[in-house]
């Protein structure tokens, strides 16, 4: 005799299976057990998310008692009932189409948390343009700029700040495409050196960059590189393709669980990480432009890369470099820009001293 859990009209119970019947016995005390022939015993395939097996009378077709595990087809089978390897058939029929029905929704949503910044970084930007303008921009920094205040992580009116906004207004008054927009700078106490942009025309300079600059032309450089970023509304892009890899970071965490997640959107990093080489260089030829139209030596931004480049494989500059094209290449391309340059620059002089900005720091 082998038993199962069994039902019977939502009445629980155990199902016992003999050489030639099989008895419904239930759990409460008293009730009737109810007996099926096997020789005439036929069995029907229900249930939604998994095989439920009904086993009744033909003739008495309201007696169904229902068994959840499919070892009681062997069981049965082995007892000469011809039914249970259709119902056996079946019931594997069923939960193949489940699992169809569960898993191409999820690889379809996998392939899409997949594509969802890789389509973002490939793809034209004029749309997304065209739906943000430069004042939605503007507002989202606006929201962003107080966050940062008060977590100490950029300052309001930083006394490098008026020098370092002096050398950006000489580098805006010389390019119009530059001039339309309200500029907000800030100078942050990170040691990186770095300096980048926000939405809304905001520039953050790092105390790292003022730090280890050889001269206030290097500053500029990095200064035209970032407005770069801002007149190709880079920062807009940066912007769509975290949002894709964050979207598609959620999307997997709740199919697959956070570190397979995790370990999966490093495949969308690849194509992220390309995007923004391509950027960083347009941002370092626009710059170059900026430079040279504002009539400042843009060998300070060349002699900035060069420097990275020579410094590359320390970790201080690592996380830097990590999103940035090699700092060789970089110089590569600027030099290649200068030597095409057929203009002779007739350079003004510029509004700040390095020595103001070095006295900045200690205050």
């Amino acid at each position: 005799m082998t038993v199962f859990k069994a039902l019977l009209k939502r009445k629980s119970g155990t199902l016992e299976v003999h050489e030639d019947q099989a008895i419904f016995v239930g759990d409460s005390n008293g009730e009737p057990k109810i007996s099926l022939s096997l020789s005439s015993l036929e069995i029907s395939v229900e249930g939604m998310n998994s095989p439920h097996y009904y086993l009744f009378d033909p003739n008495s077709p309201e007696t169904r008692i229902c068994v959840q595990d499919e070892r009681i087809l062997s069981v049965l089978y082995e007892r000469g009932v011809s039914s249970a390897r259709q119902a056996s058939d079946r019931g594997k029929k069923q939960i193949r189409q489940r699992v169809l029905q569960v898993a191409l929704p999820i690889a379809f949503s996998l392939a899409l948390a997949l594509l969802i910044p890789v389509i973002l970084s490939f793809s034209p930007h004029t749309w997304l343009n065209k739906l943000v303008s430069p004042q939605d921009e503007k507002n989202w920094s606006e929201w962003i700029i107080p966050h940062l205040k008060k977590q100490s992580l950029v300052h309001e009116g930083h006394s490098a700040e008026r020098p370092i906004r002096k050398l950006a207004e000489t580098i805006i008054a010389a390019n119009p495409s530059l001039q339309p927009f309200s500029w907000s700078i800030y100078v942050s106490d990170n040691s990186e050196i770095n300096a980048f942009a926000l939405p809304g025309h905001v520039l953050i300079i790092n105390q790292g960059l003022l730090a280890n600059a050889s001269s206030v032309e290097e500053i500029a450089g990095v200064l035209a590189h970032e407005m770069g970023h801002v007149e190709q509304r880079h920062v807009l892009k940066g912007m769509t393709r975290s949002a894709g890899v964050f979207l598609g970071t959620v999307a997997l965490s709740l199919m697959i669980g956070s570190d397979s997640a995790v370990q999966a959107t490093q495949l969308t990093r690849l194509f992220d990480l390309n995007y923004s080489r391509q950027d960083e260089g347009d941002a370092d030829s626009r710059g170059f432009y900026f430079l040279n139209q504002a009539r400042i030596n843009p060998a300070g931004m060349i002699e900035f890369f060069s420097k990275l480049a020579r410094e590359e494989s320390t970790p201080k500059l690592l996380k830097l470099l990590s999103t940035h094209p090699g700092s060789q290449e970089r110089v590569e391309a600027l030099k290649k820009l200068a030597s095409g340059s057929h203009e002779a620059l007739n350079l003004n002089p510029l509004p700040v001293s390095l020595s103001e900005l070095r006295a900045s720091q200690n205050d």
